[in-house]
This record gives C-alpha cells, structure tokens and sequence, in this order.
C-alpha cells in the first residue's frame, strides 16, 4: 500500500535482460509502470504514475478504445514500449506522468 492508495491489479509487461517492468492498477485508479533494471553495476528503481484523469490519453496511445482495460493494453505492447524507453514513449505519444527513481 501506497498513501491512501492499494494495488488492484499487477501485470508483468517485459522481463528479460535483467529488465522487469510491471504495470500496475491503483485503487485511485491512476496506472503506474514500475521497473528495476539490474543491467548495469547499480540497480535502479523507477516509478511512472499516471493520473486517473490521464488513463484515457493512455488507452488511447495503446490504440485501445475508451473504457479498454490499460493493463491488458501495456501488456500487449509492452515490449515496444520498454524497447523504445517508458519515458520516451509516454512523451512521444503525449501521455503526462510523474516518474520517481530509488
């Protein structure tokens, strides 16, 4: 549990190369991409939020139709969207989000 908020629901989107990048549904229901990249000599932590209000601009860049589930969404193109970089793609295609890293 983060905050006030819980995890309804988690999706593993891409793990290979010591890469792993799972998609979460948040009780507030905003959607969050939450990766740990063990590639390099650290290991980092990152954390993509996106808000309630900007999971249909989510959906729709996932060519999904309004009320798609995002999870199943970001697991069928989560490979191009880890390959092309979570932050890369999320800006590309217009979607706002907040990112933390640990």
């Amino acid at each position: 549990m983060t905050g006030d908020r819980e995890r309804v629901a988690v999706v593993t989107i891409h793990q290979r190369d010591r890469l792993f990048v799972d998609a979460v549904l948040w009780s507030d229901g905003s959607v969050g991409l939450e990766g740990q990249d063990l590639r390099g000599d650290d290991e980092l932590e990152y954390f993509f939020t996106i808000a309630p209000a900007d999971v249909p601009a989510l959906v729709a860049a996932l060519d999904g139709r309004p009320g798609a589930d995002p999870l199943a969404l970001l697991r069928a193109h989560g490979d191009a969207l880890v390959s092309a970089g979570e932050m890369h793609w999320l800006q590309a295609h217009g979607v706002p989000f907040t990112l933390s890293t640990w």
